[in-house]
């Protein structure tokens, strides 16, 4: 097996999701998506959007970041925004 060694931030694209649900969590996910981006880095990030409270992307904006929600008409199937309050956002370090 190859050496994942030369992997490493700043990554190109960063995904997630349920990362943000509870308050205490904020600060750390933040400080790790600012650790591990660069302004070319795009991060998909899933929320539930009744546990993910309006703090948490102030603190984005604050650490330097922009986010953008992605139309429920663009997200398929169970995850449309109609079912399990989901929302997916973009994000990524301003310019």
């Amino acid at each position: 097996a190859g050496s994942a060694a030369h992997l490493g931030p700043p990554f190109d694209c960063i995904l997630g999701t349920d990362l943000a649900y509870n308050p205490v969590l904020y600060r750390p996910v933040v400080a790790a998506l600012k650790a591990n981006s660069d302004t070319g880095t795009v991060t998909l990030l899933g929320v539930t959007r009744s546990d993910t409270g309006r703090e948490f992307f102030e603190l984005l904006e604050a650490e330097g970041f922009e986010y953008y929600k992605v139309p429920d008409t663009e997200v398929a199937g169970k995850f449309d925004g109609s079912a399990a309050n989901f929302g997916l956002f973009v994000i990524f370090l301003r310019r």
